[in-house]
Protein backbone atom coordinates (compact mmCIF):
# COMPACT_ATOMS: atom_id res chain seq x y z
CA UNK A 1 0.00 0.00 0.00
CA UNK A 2 1.54 3.47 -0.95
CA UNK A 3 0.19 7.25 -0.08
CA UNK A 4 1.78 10.63 -0.44
CA UNK A 5 5.51 10.43 -0.69
CA UNK A 6 7.62 11.11 2.03
CA UNK A 7 11.31 12.56 1.63
CA UNK A 8 13.15 9.51 3.41
CA UNK A 9 16.81 10.70 2.75
CA UNK A 10 18.25 13.33 0.48
CA UNK A 11 22.11 14.55 -1.17
CA UNK A 12 23.21 16.93 -2.49
CA UNK A 13 26.82 18.74 -3.66
CA UNK A 14 27.44 22.03 -4.62
CA UNK A 15 30.72 23.14 -6.87
CA UNK A 16 31.93 26.64 -6.31
CA UNK A 17 35.12 25.80 -8.64
CA UNK A 18 35.20 23.65 -11.60
CA UNK A 19 37.44 23.28 -14.34
CA UNK A 20 37.08 26.11 -16.95
CA UNK A 21 34.86 25.18 -20.26
CA UNK A 22 37.81 24.54 -23.05
CA UNK A 23 36.04 24.96 -26.96
CA UNK A 24 35.57 21.61 -27.72
CA UNK A 25 34.21 21.90 -31.64
CA UNK A 26 31.57 18.95 -31.42
CA UNK A 27 30.36 20.28 -28.25
CA UNK A 28 29.98 23.97 -29.69
CA UNK A 29 28.41 22.62 -32.44
CA UNK A 30 25.80 20.70 -30.44
CA UNK A 31 25.03 23.75 -28.44
CA UNK A 32 24.65 26.08 -31.83
CA UNK A 33 22.07 23.07 -32.73
CA UNK A 34 20.57 23.26 -29.77
CA UNK A 35 19.78 26.99 -29.72
CA UNK A 36 19.33 27.82 -33.19
CA UNK A 37 15.31 26.77 -33.72
CA UNK A 38 14.77 29.87 -31.34
CA UNK A 39 17.19 31.95 -33.30
CA UNK A 40 19.93 32.51 -30.50
CA UNK A 41 23.12 32.42 -30.99
CA UNK A 42 26.57 31.01 -29.14
CA UNK A 43 28.17 33.05 -26.86
CA UNK A 44 31.60 31.92 -26.22
CA UNK A 45 32.58 34.50 -23.58
CA UNK A 46 29.47 33.26 -21.50
CA UNK A 47 31.07 29.30 -21.61
CA UNK A 48 34.60 30.85 -20.88
CA UNK A 49 33.40 32.32 -17.81
CA UNK A 50 32.13 29.97 -16.19
CA UNK A 51 32.83 26.39 -15.00
CA UNK A 52 32.07 22.77 -17.22
CA UNK A 53 31.12 19.94 -14.42
CA UNK A 54 28.99 17.93 -16.30
CA UNK A 55 25.54 16.67 -14.86
CA UNK A 56 26.90 13.21 -14.62
CA UNK A 57 29.81 14.82 -12.05
CA UNK A 58 27.35 16.31 -9.83
CA UNK A 59 25.36 13.29 -9.45
CA UNK A 60 28.24 11.17 -8.72
CA UNK A 61 29.73 14.39 -6.35
CA UNK A 62 25.95 14.26 -4.51
CA UNK A 63 26.26 10.41 -3.80
CA UNK A 64 30.13 9.92 -2.60
CA UNK A 65 29.43 12.61 -0.28
CA UNK A 66 26.47 11.19 1.16
CA UNK A 67 26.68 7.14 1.38
CA UNK A 68 23.68 6.73 3.65
CA UNK A 69 21.20 8.16 1.46
CA UNK A 70 22.87 6.36 -1.68
CA UNK A 71 21.76 3.19 0.15
CA UNK A 72 19.10 5.05 1.29
CA UNK A 73 18.02 5.43 -2.85
CA UNK A 74 19.22 1.41 -3.53
CA UNK A 75 16.54 -0.43 -6.32
CA UNK A 76 14.24 2.41 -6.49
CA UNK A 77 10.98 2.00 -8.59
CA UNK A 78 11.53 5.51 -10.64
CA UNK A 79 13.91 7.88 -11.30
CA UNK A 80 13.51 11.38 -12.27
CA UNK A 81 16.10 13.94 -13.43
CA UNK A 82 15.53 17.58 -13.46
CA UNK A 83 17.61 20.30 -14.81
CA UNK A 84 15.94 23.74 -16.16
CA UNK A 85 18.77 23.54 -19.21
CA UNK A 86 20.38 20.99 -20.84
CA UNK A 87 23.81 19.95 -20.32
CA UNK A 88 26.50 21.66 -21.71
CA UNK A 89 28.27 18.27 -22.53
CA UNK A 90 25.79 15.97 -25.14
CA UNK A 91 25.26 12.50 -25.27
CA UNK A 92 25.80 11.76 -21.43
CA UNK A 93 21.80 10.92 -20.33
CA UNK A 94 22.57 10.80 -16.15
CA UNK A 95 18.92 9.35 -15.75
CA UNK A 96 20.80 5.87 -16.96
CA UNK A 97 23.73 6.66 -14.81
CA UNK A 98 21.81 7.37 -11.67
CA UNK A 99 19.84 3.75 -12.38
CA UNK A 100 22.86 2.00 -12.99
CA UNK A 101 24.54 3.57 -10.10
CA UNK A 102 21.85 2.31 -7.63
CA UNK A 103 20.85 -0.95 -9.35
CA UNK A 104 17.44 0.75 -10.06
CA UNK A 105 15.52 -1.91 -12.64
CA UNK A 106 12.52 0.47 -13.01
CA UNK A 107 11.69 3.31 -14.95
CA UNK A 108 13.91 6.42 -15.84
CA UNK A 109 13.31 9.55 -17.34
CA UNK A 110 14.67 13.07 -17.26
CA UNK A 111 12.44 16.28 -17.12
CA UNK A 112 13.75 19.20 -18.98
CA UNK A 113 13.26 22.55 -21.15
CA UNK A 114 10.90 24.04 -18.46
CA UNK A 115 13.15 26.44 -16.69
CA UNK A 116 12.82 26.88 -13.00
CA UNK A 117 9.62 24.30 -13.00
CA UNK A 118 11.44 20.92 -13.92
CA UNK A 119 12.15 20.17 -10.70
CA UNK A 120 8.71 20.62 -9.26
CA UNK A 121 7.22 19.15 -12.40
CA UNK A 122 9.61 16.23 -11.37
CA UNK A 123 8.43 15.82 -7.98
CA UNK A 124 4.56 15.99 -9.31
CA UNK A 125 5.80 12.86 -11.28
CA UNK A 126 6.75 10.97 -8.53
CA UNK A 127 4.14 11.91 -6.00
CA UNK A 128 1.49 10.51 -9.08
CA UNK A 129 3.65 7.55 -9.60
CA UNK A 130 3.63 6.33 -5.73
CA UNK A 131 0.00 7.69 -4.93
CA UNK A 132 -1.10 5.51 -7.61
CA UNK A 133 0.60 2.61 -6.62
CA UNK A 134 3.46 2.45 -9.42
CA UNK A 135 6.29 3.39 -7.48
CA UNK A 136 7.22 2.49 -3.60
CA UNK A 137 10.66 4.33 -4.00
CA UNK A 138 11.55 6.95 -6.28
CA UNK A 139 14.40 8.93 -6.96
CA UNK A 140 14.00 12.86 -8.23
CA UNK A 141 17.63 14.35 -9.05
CA UNK A 142 17.51 18.00 -9.75
CA UNK A 143 21.16 18.68 -11.15
CA UNK A 144 22.09 22.28 -12.83
CA UNK A 145 25.21 23.69 -14.21
CA UNK A 146 25.38 27.39 -13.80
CA UNK A 147 27.51 28.02 -17.18
CA UNK A 148 25.16 28.94 -20.17
CA UNK A 149 26.61 29.46 -23.52
CA UNK A 150 23.97 32.82 -23.74
CA UNK A 151 23.87 35.77 -21.56
CA UNK A 152 21.63 35.29 -18.20
CA UNK A 153 19.73 37.84 -17.61
CA UNK A 154 18.38 37.11 -13.97
CA UNK A 155 19.73 39.86 -11.69
CA UNK A 156 21.07 37.16 -9.00
CA UNK A 157 23.47 36.43 -11.91
CA UNK A 158 25.53 39.40 -11.20
CA UNK A 159 25.46 39.53 -7.82
CA UNK A 160 26.32 36.50 -6.21
CA UNK A 161 28.93 33.56 -7.98
CA UNK A 162 27.27 31.19 -9.17
CA UNK A 163 27.59 27.67 -8.55
CA UNK A 164 26.80 24.45 -10.07
CA UNK A 165 24.63 22.44 -8.32
CA UNK A 166 23.20 18.50 -7.60
CA UNK A 167 20.49 17.79 -5.30
CA UNK A 168 18.81 13.91 -4.94
CA UNK A 169 15.41 13.35 -3.16
CA UNK A 170 14.76 9.50 -1.86
CA UNK A 171 10.98 9.88 -1.84
CA UNK A 172 9.47 6.73 0.02
CA UNK A 173 5.94 5.65 -0.50
CA UNK A 174 4.82 3.51 2.34
CA UNK A 175 2.07 4.65 5.07
CA UNK A 176 4.17 4.05 8.27
CA UNK A 177 4.71 6.63 11.30
CA UNK A 178 7.36 9.53 9.95
CA UNK A 179 10.37 10.09 11.41
CA UNK A 180 11.70 13.56 12.04
CA UNK A 181 12.83 15.45 8.76
CA UNK A 182 10.47 13.25 6.52
CA UNK A 183 8.04 15.60 5.46
CA UNK A 184 5.11 14.17 2.83
CA UNK A 185 4.59 15.63 -0.31
CA UNK A 186 0.59 17.10 -0.32
CA UNK A 187 0.56 19.05 -3.35
CA UNK A 188 2.57 20.68 -6.48
CA UNK A 189 0.95 23.50 -7.52
CA UNK A 190 1.42 25.66 -11.23
CA UNK A 191 1.41 29.17 -11.64
CA UNK A 192 1.31 30.73 -15.00
CA UNK A 193 0.71 34.21 -15.97
CA UNK A 194 0.81 37.37 -18.75
CA UNK A 195 3.09 39.38 -16.33
CA UNK A 196 4.83 39.61 -13.31
CA UNK A 197 2.45 41.10 -11.02
CA UNK A 198 -0.54 38.54 -12.18
CA UNK A 199 1.86 35.97 -11.29
CA UNK A 200 2.43 37.21 -8.12
CA UNK A 201 -0.81 37.28 -7.17
CA UNK A 202 -1.91 33.97 -8.45
CA UNK A 203 1.64 32.60 -6.07
CA UNK A 204 0.09 34.52 -3.04
CA UNK A 205 -3.20 33.18 -3.43
CA UNK A 206 -1.58 29.50 -3.78
CA UNK A 207 0.61 30.62 -0.87
CA UNK A 208 -2.78 31.66 1.10
CA UNK A 209 -4.46 28.51 0.21
CA UNK A 210 -1.71 26.06 1.57
CA UNK A 211 -1.66 27.85 4.99
CA UNK A 212 -5.17 28.84 5.97
CA UNK A 213 -5.89 25.81 7.76
CA UNK A 214 -2.59 25.65 9.86
CA UNK A 215 -1.76 27.31 13.10
CA UNK A 216 -0.20 30.47 13.78
CA UNK A 217 3.94 29.79 13.36
CA UNK A 218 3.19 26.31 12.74
CA UNK A 219 3.72 27.13 8.54
CA UNK A 220 6.91 27.84 7.14
CA UNK A 221 6.92 29.40 3.51
CA UNK A 222 10.46 29.53 1.47
CA UNK A 223 10.57 32.09 -1.19
CA UNK A 224 13.09 30.97 -3.80
CA UNK A 225 16.07 33.73 -4.86
CA UNK A 226 13.48 34.98 -7.98
CA UNK A 227 10.30 35.32 -5.58
CA UNK A 228 9.14 39.20 -5.91
CA UNK A 229 10.71 40.81 -2.42
CA UNK A 230 6.83 42.07 -1.86
CA UNK A 231 5.20 38.78 -2.30
CA UNK A 232 2.05 38.63 -0.25
CA UNK A 233 2.34 36.04 3.06
CA UNK A 234 0.10 35.28 5.73
CA UNK A 235 1.00 36.88 9.02
CA UNK A 236 0.36 33.57 10.73
CA UNK A 237 3.75 31.97 8.61
CA UNK A 238 7.32 32.04 9.33
CA UNK A 239 8.94 33.17 5.91
CA UNK A 240 12.36 31.84 4.70
CA UNK A 241 13.76 33.76 2.37
CA UNK A 242 16.81 31.80 0.11
CA UNK A 243 19.35 34.10 -1.02
CA UNK A 244 21.76 31.27 -2.81
CA UNK A 245 22.27 31.36 -6.60
CA UNK A 246 20.64 29.40 -8.56
CA UNK A 247 18.44 29.19 -11.70
CA UNK A 248 16.73 26.17 -10.72
CA UNK A 249 18.65 24.57 -7.80
CA UNK A 250 18.94 27.40 -5.01
CA UNK A 251 15.97 26.57 -2.91
CA UNK A 252 16.15 22.65 -3.67
CA UNK A 253 19.70 23.11 -2.04
CA UNK A 254 18.48 25.08 0.60
CA UNK A 255 15.91 22.43 1.39
CA UNK A 256 18.45 19.65 1.31
CA UNK A 257 20.76 21.29 4.10
CA UNK A 258 17.56 22.04 6.11
CA UNK A 259 14.66 19.42 5.44
CA UNK A 260 15.23 18.34 8.88
CA UNK A 261 14.83 21.28 10.27
CA UNK A 262 11.71 22.56 8.33
CA UNK A 263 10.28 19.43 9.01
CA UNK A 264 8.82 20.71 12.74
CA UNK A 265 6.59 22.75 11.35
CA UNK A 266 3.35 21.75 9.93
CA UNK A 267 3.47 22.84 6.96
CA UNK A 268 6.53 23.46 4.75
CA UNK A 269 5.64 25.86 1.21
CA UNK A 270 8.44 25.70 -1.29
CA UNK A 271 7.99 28.68 -3.86
CA UNK A 272 9.98 29.58 -6.88
CA UNK A 273 9.90 32.05 -9.45
CA UNK A 274 11.05 31.27 -13.08
CA UNK A 275 13.73 34.56 -13.46
CA UNK A 276 13.44 34.13 -17.03
CA UNK A 277 10.09 34.18 -17.55
CA UNK A 278 7.75 36.89 -15.48
CA UNK A 279 4.68 35.53 -14.21
CA UNK A 280 5.51 31.66 -14.05
CA UNK A 281 5.96 30.24 -10.51
CA UNK A 282 5.58 27.21 -8.73
CA UNK A 283 4.90 25.70 -5.44
CA UNK A 284 5.58 22.29 -3.49
CA UNK A 285 3.52 22.03 -0.13
CA UNK A 286 4.86 19.35 2.11
CA UNK A 287 3.36 18.37 5.74
CA UNK A 288 5.58 18.21 8.60
CA UNK A 289 5.19 18.71 12.27
CA UNK A 290 6.47 15.02 13.61
CA UNK A 291 8.49 16.74 16.17
CA UNK A 292 6.17 18.83 17.40
CA UNK A 293 4.32 15.88 18.22
CA UNK A 294 6.51 13.70 19.95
Amino acid sequence: MTGRPRIRAVAASLTAQSPPWRADPEELLYLRDLYAPFGVPIHKEELRSGGATSHRDLVRSALDAAPAAAEAARHADLVVVASGLPDLHPFAPVGPYVQRRLGSPGLGFTVSGQGSAAPFTAMRIASVFQSAGRARKAVVVIVEQETHPVPFEAPHRHRVKAADGCVLLVLDGDEEADGAGEARVEEVTRVRADSLGRGAELLADAVSRHTKDIGSGEALVVLGPHVPQDLRVPDTATVHRVHRPGYGTGVWLELAERHVEWAAYRRIVLCEADGRRPGHADLLSLSGGVARTR
